[in-house]
Order: C-alpha cells, then sequence, then structure tokens
C-alpha cells in the first residue's frame, strides 16, 4: 500500500471518529429541542461512524504515517444549523471518498476503492436523511401531516391517527417530540 493510500484510510478514519462525537453532541440539542426522532437518528449515524472508522482501519497495514487534511468549521448550536453542518461535511466526506477510491483504484487496490465506495453511499443516504429533517423543520411540518396520518410514539409503541402527534402520548405521557411519522410499507 502507498503513503497516499494509507494516509487517504487515516484521513477517512479521522473524519468517522470526530463524525461519532459531533453526531453526539448534536443529539442532545435535538432531544432538548424536542427532535426526539432527529435525536435517535444522531445516535444512530454515531455508530454508523463507529463502524466505518474501524473498518477504514483495519484496511491500514501501518498506522504510522502523516496525515493532513481540513475539516469543516463545527460548532454546536441550535439542530437546524447543526443539520447544515452536517450536510456540508458529508458533502464534502462523500467527494473525498470518491477521489479517494479513484486513488486506490490506479493503485490496484480494488477492495480499498470498493469500501471507500460503499462507506459513501451509506454517506449519501444519511445526507438525503439530514436533508429530510432539514425540510421538515424549515416549512414546519415535522409534526404535520393529514387526518389520516399514523403518528408512533418512540417510547412506547402507541399509534396515533391524525393531522398531529398528540400533545402527550395518552400510553406513556412522553411529549409530542417521540412521535414519528409510521412508515407503512
Amino acid at each position: 500500500m502507498t503513503d497516499l493510500t494509507l494516509s487517504n484510510l487515516l484521513q477517512a478514519f479521522i473524519y468517522e471518529s470526530i463524525n461519532r462525537l459531533i453526531y453526539d453532541f448534536y443529539s442532545g440539542n435535538a432531544k432538548k429541542e424536542g427532535y426526539i426522532e432527529i435525536e435517535k437518528t444522531f445516535l444512530e449515524f454515531s455508530d454508523y461512524s463507529r463502524s466505518h472508522a474501524k473498518n477504514f482501519l483495519k484496511l491500514a497495514e501501518k498506522t504510522e504515517t502523516e496525515v493532513s487534511f481540513k475539516y469543516p468549521e463545527i460548532k454546536i448550536t441550535n439542530t437546524s444549523e447543526n443539520l447544515k453542518i452536517c450536510i456540508k461535511i458529508l458533502s464534502e466526506q462523500i467527494n473525498n471518498y470518491e477521489k479517494f477510491a479513484v486513488t486506490a483504484e490506479k493503485e490496484n487496490l480494488n477492495m480499498v476503492a470498493v469500501k471507500f465506495r460503499t462507506i459513501k453511499r451509506a454517506l449519501i443516504n444519511q445526507m438525503e436523511t439530514l436533508n429530510s429533517f432539514m425540510l421538515k423543520i424549515t416549512d414546519n411540518s415535522f409534526f404535520e401531516g393529514d387526518k389520516n396520518t399514523l403518528w408512533i410514539c418512540m417510547k412506547c409503541g402507541y399509534v396515533y391517527e391524525g393531522e398531529r402527534p398528540p400533545e402527550k402520548c395518552p400510553a406513556c405521557d412522553h411529549p409530542k417530540g417521540y412521535f414519528r411519522k409510521k412508515q407503512i410499507f
């Protein structure tokens, strides 16, 4: 493995390690603001970042090399701004992981290239989820639906039908932030 691909793997490891912490920090703000679904998603993404970091570290044959990179500005603010920051970070990582994959392919490290691209695809899915949350917050539709919308309490599983979730769950008394739209397959 060349020093360039090794550096790329370790850079990706560092990205994912930082992302893990950022998602953890941002989950607390989302919970405080009543966006429990976003809190749980941030915690889920934190676990994904841990897995990605571990995969990148495993692929690195040695761990001593020089790594230099720029990471976007990070701050802890309100959930809407935190979502924007995460989307920006993910966008940059997606672009970088594609570049890293191309470099690995040029070095005939196809397994490494595949790993960068599959994790890049996971990041694209995460970014789509965060963009969806951002839109719902921006247009005030996070807790809006139609009269037939099913809302499920993420604490106890109670299902409610209506345009908006109840202010508190009739089954467990948790606030409306614990309701999310029920996925129907």
